[in-house]
């Protein structure tokens, strides 16, 4: 244009489906399609006699893409993390230091730059890689001797020179001071996920009430003559819990090699403005080194549970009827993919009805055998009055996706069931009600992952004089 004061070298592969906004300037070339984005090349400031955003008015050449070269690595060691699932806490130590080069020549001292980092996690299962998202009560800490803090947890580095003449640099709020080799953060300030975070954004800025003072690197980039150090160290810290139900981190049977794991994936984002950070593509990117696994298969877990022992003993001499109140718990929260929403949740969503069985055993001299449940049980109802028809229960899907009995906060299946047993019976023994389930689309078996350790109630039968023998 010849009324601007800037001349754009740019590289438009498909001239007709491309938009270059200038910041600078105002000015707009526009077409219908604003897909795939434009990569500005080069910039030069040809007219003197206009003064850049800093004030300046020297004239100079940047080239943004090829003369800013990042190198991003991963500082934290490679040893292979088994994250228990009976803990807490998971710690993910953040230690990631960014190497900045660049051609001294093509910059003003004044030309600013602006940068931030950002940190999520990537998980690899089956062969395939997905950006999991944090999970809501994820905050950054510092492990000190007396706990753990979450105090200016974060700490941002800003340095040039190589060991053992490295220059540190410290923001005091309004400009840079040179600290020499005593190495001490140039920021530091907290940082804690919300409910939507998708990954852990860390701004090189000063944390203010109001947001971010975003910092100039200029000065540093002056002083370096040509490379400089950005480093960033924290812990990110979550709960086992929410780890689990929001599936950040997958189970491994660590057989040999790691193939399915979580690990820190970081970018560092240069921009020579601050809203420039949203979108530029002067990127650096960096795989984190340890892989993190749970040590924990991850299964649906069935349970049957009494309501009240004193149910379990039953002695014909004083029962004329016995009634065994009981609580059947399927329970989907522990489970790979398990998400509250049930219709998002493809092990419910993908199926049309969930089937338990219930069925009975029989103490002998060679432990318990099956036996058949209609010879010792008079039936069995829900808490609703409704009767287990061959002591069978099937939950059909219903219209809008949801379950009955099930509560899509806890995952969980809780169906209250009492059981009546035959006082007419004279085969005195421990007996077991076991409880098993399938999940089927039509009446095909869906494949279902179960813990059924703990789907069953143990009650005895005998008959006691509890007065004496010569009763």
């Amino acid at each position: 244009s010849p009324t601007e004061n800037y001349f754009v070298v740019i590289s438009v592969p498909n001239a007709e489906n491309h938009r270059l906004t200038l910041e600078k300037t105002g000015m707009d070339w526009s077409n219908t399609n604003t897909s795939p984005p434009l990569e500005v090349h080069q910039v030069h400031r040809y007219d003197p006699t206009k003064t850049d955003p800093k004030g300046g008015n020297s004239e100079a050449s940047f080239n943004y893409l090829n003369n800013y070269q990042q190198s991003l690595v991963d500082n934290a060691d490679g040893e292979n993390v088994q994250v228990q699932t009976t803990s807490a806490k998971v710690q993910i130590p953040v230690s990631l230091t960014n190497t900045i080069s660049f051609d001294k020549n093509n910059y003003n001292d004044n030309d600013p730059l602006y940068q931030q980092l950002v940190i999520s996690l990537k998980k690899t299962e089956k062969n395939t890689t997905t950006s999991v998202g944090l999970p809501s009560d994820a905050v950054a800490v510092t492990n000190t001797d007396s706990g753990t803090t979450t105090e200016n947890a974060v700490k941002l580095y800003a340095y040039y020179g190589d060991e053992p003449n490295r220059h540190y640099y410290v923001w005091n709020g309004s400009a840079w001071v040179d600290r020499g080799t005593e190495r001490v953060p140039a920021i530091s300030y907290s940082w804690s996920a919300s409910a939507n975070s998708a990954e852990m954004v860390l701004p090189f800025a000063a944390k203010t009430d109001t947001g971010y003072q975003y910092i100039d690197l200029a000065v540093l980039r002056k002083a370096s003559g040509g490379k400089f150090f950005l480093e960033a160290e924290t812990t990110l810290e979550m709960s086992v819990a929410s780890v689990m139900t929001n599936n950040t981190i997958p189970y491994d049977a660590a057989n040999g090699e790691i193939s399915n794991f979580t690990q820190v994936d970081a970018t560092s984002i240069l921009s020579f403005t601050e809203s420039g950070l949203s979108y530029s593509t002067l990127k650096g990117n960096a795989a984190g080194n340890k892989k993190y696994y749970l040590n924990t298969e991850r299964k649906a877990i069935l349970k049957l549970d009494y309501t009240n022992i004193d149910q379990l003993g039953i002695n014909l001499l004083e029962n004329q009827t016995a009634t065994i109140d009981t609580v059947l718990t399927l329970d989907f929260s522990n489970m790979e993919g398990f998400v509250i929403d049930v219709t998002q949740f493809k092990t419910l969503s993908e199926a049309d009805k969930v089937v338990f069985t219930i069925s009975l055993q029989k103490k002998g001299d060679s432990g318990y055998t099956d036996a058949s449940i209609g010879d010792y049980l008079l039936g069995a109802k829900t808490s609703d009055g409704n009767s287990l028809s061959n002591y069978t229960i099937t939950i059909s899907k219903n219209g809008d996706g949801s379950y009955t009995y099930y509560n899509e906060q806890t995952g969980q299946f809780n169906i209250p069931i009492s059981f009546e047993v035959k006082t007419s019976v004279r085969e005195f023994a421990n007996y077991r009600i076991r409880a098993s389930v399938a999940i089927r689309k039509g009446e095909q078996d869906q494949y279902l992952d179960v813990d059924v350790m703990n789907a069953f109630v143990t009650y005895t039968y005998a008959k006691i004089n509890v007065n004496g023998y010569w009763d």
